[in-house]
């Protein structure tokens, strides 16, 4: 999306870049000042929830001028956000605009060809994992989709289970120090998903561990640059759109009995945010211990 900017940036359209938080409207911004000279007669970016000053905007251009909207996260967006961003883009032919969607990822009943119809748009579809990545999370995927699976294969996904959570700091331990001293692997390159939101304490534990290797740690931020050294961390909620070569993917809760749509979601978000090497840890309670939980019923 940034790449698609900068593009029609250099071709003197004016760009109106959509995007899903203040975090990343920071980042956007940094990278397109990094590649080339432009100021807000020629950019202007919004998050999701500032649709509404869309028409202030457009109505402040030059009715000759290209106007490109890119509207990154599409799948986000509220469909009445989407409605009212059509709504203000139909005034003029000089208007397009290109999404960027997680055509797998069915978070808002937002059917952008019903809304957008017969308005012109682009809706962008990337595949970005291997097919051993893809296996993993398949079956979060709605059977309503249609979907084309990757070919690139790397490795294949690697999962293993703990119990308490010093158990699961020292995996994660054992697993990084493999990654960087045996595969030479730099550390920028891993990030650690957490299902949910981990404890200080096991923030800390791992902290301490990594800064004896000398090895910063710290939870990953676009606003921030990221140094090669440094392992990062974030929730799997908060990592929703971004992507990392290995992600250790940590479920900090055992699997229940019934699962949500939420709770799916979720599963296919962690499990599709490695590029190239997935590790996932499941956590085990004392019935998981007896084998599948539906026969204790």
């Amino acid at each position: 999306a940034i790449s698609q900017a900068i593009s029609d940036i250099k071709l003197e359209k004016f760009v109106l870049f959509i995007t899903n938080s203040q975090e990343s409207k920071h980042y956007v911004n940094k990278e397109i000042l990094n590649n080339v000279n432009v100021d807000s007669s020629q950019l202007q970016i919004l998050i999701a929830n500032e649709i509404n000053m869309v028409q202030n905007i457009l109505e402040g251009i030059n009715k000759q001028e290209e106007i490109k909207i890119i509207v990154d996260e599409s799948q986000q967006i509220e469909g009445n956000s989407l409605r009212r961003l059509s709504d203000y883009t139909q005034t003029s032919s000089k208007i397009s605009i290109i999404m960027f969607k997680d055509d797998y990822q069915k978070t808002n009943e937002n059917n952008i060809q019903e809304i957008f119809n017969p308005f012109p748009y682009t809706l962008q579809k990337i595949i970005r994992n291997t097919t051993e990545i893809f296996e993993s999370y398949k079956d979060y995927i709605s059977p309503n989709y249609k979907f084309k699976e990757p070919v690139r294969h790397f490795k294949e996904v690697i999962q293993c289970s703990f119990i308490t959570d010093e158990n699961i700091i020292k995996i994660l331990i054992e697993t990084i120090f493999n990654l960087v001293d045996n595969n030479k692997i730099l550390p920028k390159n891993i990030t650690i998903l957490f299902s949910s939101n981990p404890s200080k304490e096991i923030i800390k534990s791992i902290a301490l561990d990594l800064n004896k290797h000398n090895l910063p740690f710290s939870e990953f931020s676009l606003a921030n640059p990221i140094h090669p050294r440094k392992i990062t961390w974030s929730t799997v909620y908060n990592f929703q759109g971004l992507e990392n070569h290995i992600i250790l993917l940590v479920e900090l809760q055992a699997e229940p009995i019934s699962e949500t749509l939420r709770l799916r979601r979720l599963r296919y978000i962690g499990r599709s945010r490695a590029c190239s090497i997935l590790y996932i840890f499941l956590k085990q309670d004392d019935f998981s211990q007896n084998g599948n939980i539906a026969d204790i019923f």
